[in-house]
């Protein structure tokens, strides 16, 4: 039900602007349901006519977060829905589980993916049936799901509770409110790989703090997190980031390595050396 529910948002994402959708949208995947790592290289984009976009190679595995950071217009959301398919890419590759993204493996790639845009949509049904995807679940599992979702407030504030039916932008929530209770439904049936885009743009301090807890939170269940993101406290929340520049020069950064030194240098030094990174470098292509 998870799945279906996640292809329905890549359908109508796909039929607002995607139009170069990679395969068929519907639910209609076979096999097994595939595992993370979700990795791709040597992405080239062509949105227009004129030169490619140029995309940096990387991969998020099981229980791994990856911060996705450039300038604006070098295509943080283009790699996201290049990933899930939405766009075709002019060259590279992108595989899943050993697979290979192309029109016959697309729909089975998308029902192992999780999708939180910046602005979540809402079926015309209860709040209930969206986070449970119809199933009958016990009270405890949506119960345990919003409070690791830091959602529980926002349905208690609601006046039908988990029976309210929101608009189909959330209207009754605010963005951070309604990306929170996205993530309470992925919660409920983790994917393997969460696709997110800015999920903490626009929110004050304490709402993004809230929605990185919750994106932390399906990160320990075992979820790979690809997070395109500007919020560096975010970014710093990952275990790693890739950070690129519209000519396609990047670097990945260990960010986790990094915290680690840094917690066990505590107090010892005055301030951290941007050149004591982890980093490894990628050049632009030729």
């Amino acid at each position: 039900a998870a799945a279906q529910a996640v292809l329905e948002e890549l359908a109508a994402d796909a039929a607002a602007g995607h139009p170069g959708i990679v395969g068929a949208v519907e639910a209609g995947a076979s096999g097994p349901r595939l595992a993370a790592p979700l990795s791709w290289s040597g992405l080239v984009l062509r949105p227009g006519p004129g030169r490619g976009l140029l995309l940096p190679d990387g991969e998020g595995g099981a229980g791994e977060a990856v911060a996705l950071m450039a300038p604006s217009g070098a295509g943080k959301s283009s790699l996201l829905a290049a990933l899930a398919g939405l766009v075709p890419v002019a060259a590279g590759r992108v595989t899943m589980g050993g697979v290979t993204l192309d029109t016959e493996s697309a729909p089975r790639i998308r029902a192992a993916l999780g999708w939180l845009p910046q602005t979540p949509r809402f079926p015309a049904e209860s709040l209930r049936a969206f986070l449970t995807g119809g199933a009958d679940l016990p009270e405890d599992v949506l119960t345990d799901a919003l409070a690791l979702a830091c959602a529980e407030g926002v349905v208690a504030a609601l006046p039908q509770g988990l029976a309210t039916r929101l608009g189909e932008a959330g209207g009754g929530v605010s963005g951070g409110e309604a990306r929170r209770l996205t993530l309470a439904r992925a919660l409920i049936a983790p994917p393997a790989v969460l696709l997110a885009d800015e999920p903490t743009s626009d929110l004050d301090p304490e709402a993004a703090r809230a929605v990185t807890a919750a994106l932390l939170n399906l990160r320990a269940r075992g979820t790979a997190l690809l997070v395109a993101t500007h919020d560096a406290a975010l970014a710093g929340a990952m275990d790693r980031r890739i950070e690129w520049r519209a000519d396609g020069a990047a670097r990945v950064c260990d960010v986790a390595a990094d915290r680690t030194a840094a917690d066990r240098g505590a107090g010892q030094a005055a301030a951290p050396d941007p050149a004591g990174e982890n980093v490894t470098e990628q050049g632009a292509p030729g």
